[in-house]
């Protein structure tokens, strides 16, 4: 008797299920999600508290409190996707803590710990009773994460000093795979180039804080891309870092001979490493090099904007067009001019190109700048008569940095001027500047902080804030 369909699918269909318990992670879904209420929201933070008060929409605030933002159930659930399987063996004691993730209420609710450790690896631990360690898939879930930023803690290191940067080191929510390096580079098309390989245990990166360093003002960063094993910022980026308020950050292993990818990936691991420990301003990060170190810098401000608001190229410089070499010759783009978005958003931010005659890469700055400065990008070339292909004096780099650091210097004597004017009206309502007495004097210091962040007056709003307990500032 012939069997009917339903049958005969049966052991398919069994064995499908089979397959589909066995894959699924043992937890089941709900780990970034409450069984009880499917519509709780989540609190990323990496303080030992979490704030129970909105914070106004201050990055101030958010800093200081270790708060980096929240996760609607959509973006839970998002994250959910990424969870593994159970892990029963010891974590790399590598592994960090990069946020933690509270889900519901303080009553009702649960609290999660976000670990990542080399190559990329991540995990999700439950806090409490019985908590368990699942891995999750990083390359899902950093799409998902807002970006962490450490609470902001004093430092003991010494201004004037280039120092080793201790460990542990913090990886960058960038990271370089085969399909962020073919998104930046090639603008989404097929390339052939290598993902970076991560492993950030073994690097070694140096650092310099500037005169008159202190944590409660924020500074600007200046990337230094070493052409030589070395990675020590050299002496003549000292006087812009002193004049300008720049910390410097060099790795030492970003020499010419390291594969393109994994050259890249420790600037943003060693620029994430100083976000996470010194108060950055986002709009006066910068990066510079010398020959290959230069050409590397120059890739690194055309394809990210959204990180490098200016770069010094120093006698190298790579554009995203063939540049003319005569006799029907050229040298060939190193990239994809990047997409619409991007490419608007790069006009905004500058490059200063530092050169020479008989510097034997002149002919393909000066050439390659002109292409860019025709594109509409803020480009210019410092042509010193003298300067073949060597690093520049230090008076030549400090011309060439105060230029590109200007626009992020204006705008930060802005936000003081704006802080400034706030606190003012603020005290002419409230005169003893004693904490505030009700909502609308709250919000007018949170608007303080908001407006403008790590200036003086936002600290003397911070200092009135700090009787909100709610607020959870430190």
């Amino acid at each position: 008797m012939p069997r009917h369909p339903a049958q005969r699918l049966a052991p398919l269909l069994a064995l499908c299920t089979f397959l589909l318990a066995a894959w699924a992670p043992a937890n089941g879904p709900g780990v970034f999600a409450l069984r009880s209420d499917r519509t709780a929201q989540g609190v990323v933070w990496i303080g030992p508290n979490p704030p129970t008060q909105p914070l106004g929409d201050s990055p101030m605030l958010e800093r200081l409190a270790g708060r980096s933002g929240s996760l609607s159930p959509q973006e839970l659930r998002r994250l959910d996707a990424t969870v593994g399987r159970p892990v029963e063996e010891p974590l790399p004691e590598s592994a960090q803590v990069i946020a933690r993730v509270r889900i519901g209420s303080a009553l009702n609710g649960k609290t999660l710990e976000i670990l990542r450790g080399p190559e990329d690896r991540a995990w999700v631990r439950e806090l409490g009773d019985g908590g368990r360690v699942i891995t999750l898939d990083w390359a899902r879930a950093r799409k998902v994460l807002p970006p962490v930023a450490s609470p902001l803690t004093p430092t003991t290191l010494a201004a004037e000093r280039v120092v080793e940067l201790t460990h542990p080191l913090r990886p960058s929510p960038i990271w370089l795979d085969a399909d962020e390096y073919a998104a930046r580079f090639a603008t989404g098309a097929r390339s052939t180039a290598k993902g970076a390989a991560r492993t950030l245990a073994d690097e070694q990166f140096f650092i310099r804080l500037p005169r008159g360093y202190r944590p409660e003002t924020s500074w600007g960063v200046l990337c230094w891309v070493d052409p030589t094993p070395t990675g020590r910022p050299p002496a003549f980026l000292h006087e812009a870092a002193d004049e300008l308020g720049l910390i410097l950050v060099g790795n030492a292993a970003s020499g010419n001979t390291r594969e393109a990818a994994d050259r890249m990936q420790v600037v943003f691991d060693g620029l994430e490493t100083v976000r996470a420990r010194f108060h950055v301003e986002h709009r006066r990060v910068y990066v510079t090099g010398i020959s290959g170190g230069g050409r590397v810098s120059s890739m690194l401000w055309a394809c990210f904007p959204d990180v490098f608001t200016g770069a010094v190229p120093i006698v190298g410089l790579n554009v995203y067009k063939n540049v003319p070499a005569g006799d029907g010759k050229h040298w060939r783009a190193s990239f994809r001019k990047p997409d619409r978005a991007r490419f608007n958003r790069l006009r905004a931010h500058r490059c200063a190109c530092i050169t020479g005659p008989t510097d034997f890469n002149y002919e393909q700055i000066v050439k390659g700048a002109a292409i860019l400065e025709k594109d509409g990008l803020s480009v210019r070339v410092d042509d010193y008569a003298d300067m073949g292909h060597t690093a520049p004096t230090s008076e030549r780099f400090l011309d060439a940095m105060r230029w590109v650091d200007e626009p992020g210097r204006s705008g930060r004597t802005d936000e003081v001027r704006r802080g400034d004017a706030l606190w003012d009206a603020y005290v002419a309502e409230y005169p003893e500047a004693l904490p505030p007495p009700n909502d609308a004097a709250r919000g007018r210091l949170v608007a303080i902080t908001r407006e403008a962040p790590f200036t003086p007056a936002a600290w003397r709003a911070v200092s009135l804030l700090r009787s909100e307990p709610q607020l959870g500032l430190p």
